[in-house]
């Protein structure tokens, strides 16, 4: 098994999401500083702990927990080395999701697009859930992706579809 995967999810040339997974069995050099332009950065911590950095503060979050990094935020692990951990990861690109309305409805995409320029709350207590999906989310994704099926893009639309209107 690979250290780290990801799947990137596309329409046409818009990036719209990354489904990534990280099983690091050893420590690793620190995650260099970067930014995500449009999209939001969310990372559900399985097991072991990791160190953001996020402007002139660190947060270290522990299995359980998920950390956020808004759009435009220079972020890194600060120096700090990835550790040995497990994660899976999800960056979004809120504003191309929303315009094209598999966030939000149109009359509703200002109001969703300016709830992530709340920078309070950056690491949340996940719930015991959040890995159980991430994980069947990500095997059928690799599996439909492996098959070059755009059925793992069309899953995608009925989930955010069905969230937003349910």
């Amino acid at each position: 098994m690979k250290e780290k995967q990801f799947i990137d999810f596309c329409r046409g040339e818009a990036f719209l999401f990354r489904l990534g997974r990280v099983c690091y069995q050893k420590a690793h050099a620190p995650l260099s500083k970067h930014v995500h332009g449009d999209c939001v950065e969310l990372v559900f911590m399985m097991k072991g702990r990791q160190t953001y950095q996020v402007g002139q503060e660190f947060y270290t979050i522990y299995g359980g927990e998920v950390f956020l990094a808004l759009p435009g935020e220079e972020h890194s692990t600060g120096g700090n080395p990835e550790e040995k951990a497990g994660f899976y990861y999800l960056i979004i690109n809120v504003k191309q999701l929303a315009k094209e309305g598999y966030l939000c409805l149109a009359e509703e995409n200002s109001h969703f697009l300016s709830s992530f320029e709340k920078k309070d709350r950056r690491v949340r207590k996940g719930r015991t859930w959040y890995g159980t999906v991430c994980r069947q989310i990500w095997l059928l994704c690799q599996h439909l992706y492996k098959q070059k099926s755009e059925t793992y893009y069309q899953l995608f639309c009925l989930m955010w579809q069905g969230k937003r209107r349910g």
